[in-house]
This record gives C-alpha cells, sequence and structure tokens, in this order.
C-alpha cells in the first residue's frame, strides 16, 4: 500500500506533464509523426477512454460523476478486501486508480481530456489514447487476468502434478 501512495502520483504527474507539454506545443490537431505507425496528434474529448460515447457537454459531467463515485466505491471495497488479493490485483488497482484520476483532473479543469498518442497503419487510426488512458488499459488487462485466473490454473496445474506421482 505505501507503494501506491509514490506510484499513483508518479503516474498522474506524468500523464499531466505529458498532456501540459502537448497542449503548450500543439495546435489542436497538429501531429508530429515519429514512426511508420506512430505520432503524436492533439485532440480533445469529453467522451470516455479513447474518445468513446460521444462529445457532448452531458457526457463529460456524467463521467465525472461516475469516476467519483467508482473511485470512491473501489476505495472502500479495496481497503476491505485487500489483505485477500494477489498481487498482481494490486498492481491492477494501482494503474486504474491513475489512470481514473490524471482524466478525471483533465475533466473538472479543462472540461475535456487532453489525447495524444495516435497508434495507425496506413489511414486507419486507432483512436488517439493518453497515459492515463494506457493505466486504464493495462490495470483494465491485469485485472481481467486475475480474475480469470483465481488461482484456479495453478490449482489446476498442481492437481495435475499430484496425479502423476
Amino acid at each position: 500500500m505505501k507503494t501506491a501512495f509514490v506510484l499513483i502520483p508518479f503516474l498522474v504527474a506524468i500523464d499531466q506533464l505529458t498532456k501540459y507539454l502537448v497542449r503548450a506545443q500543439f495546435a489542436l490537431g497538429e501531429s508530429l509523426p515519429l514512426l511508420p505507425f506512430f505520432q503524436l496528434t492533439y485532440v480533445t474529448n469529453t467522451g470516455a477512454a479513447f474518445g468513446m460515447f460521444g462529445s457532448a457537454q452531458k457526457a463529460n459531467v456524467f463521467f465525472i460523476i461516475f469516476t467519483v463515485a467508482v473511485l470512491v466505491g473501489s476505495a472502500v471495497w479495496y481497503m476491505r478486501q485487500r489483505a485477500l488479493l494477489p498481487r498482481p490485483a494490486h498492481a491492477a488497482l494501482l494503474l486504474i486508480t491513475a489512470g481514473a484520476l490524471g482524466n478525471l483532473i483533465d475533466r473538472v479543469a479543462l472540461g475535456f481530456v487532453t489525447d495524444f498518442l495516435d497508434v495507425y497503419a496506413g489511414s486507419v487510426h486507432w483512436p488517439a489514447f493518453n497515459v492515463a488512458d494506457s493505466c486504464l488499459t493495462v490495470g483494465g488487462i491485469l485485472l481481467a487476468y486475475c480474475v480469470l485466473m483465481d488461482g484456479r490454473v495453478p490449482q489446476a496445474l498442481k492437481e495435475k502434478g499430484e496425479n502423476r506421482e
């Protein structure tokens, strides 16, 4: 838990710093190609991660309220369950919290989220994203892995090994 008090602010700071630098150095819509499949492109959105669910101001207010409710609920749940959680689940929740806070700061302070990481193949672009979205995605995948594995695979392997002897 002590690690979370260092890593969450660190990840949020990296997220906010990169967004600030993009807003300060790029005009809205401006791109800087870096690799044949990756560029920095300054875009904004009031939708969810990767610009999903529209761009209306009502969506932004909804996501602010939703994010705060999920963060508070998750914190209460985590405090009650933390001793029972496997180590990867702690890491997943840390990443999800950092990502949610990073985008929440943008929504509250600016009314939109700054996105700038643009991955593409030819003329097909994945929706632009940011460091916070990356934390949310990696944390979500890791949490899904923890839920799906839930000790069943290691236990099944252990039982299989016991049957061979």
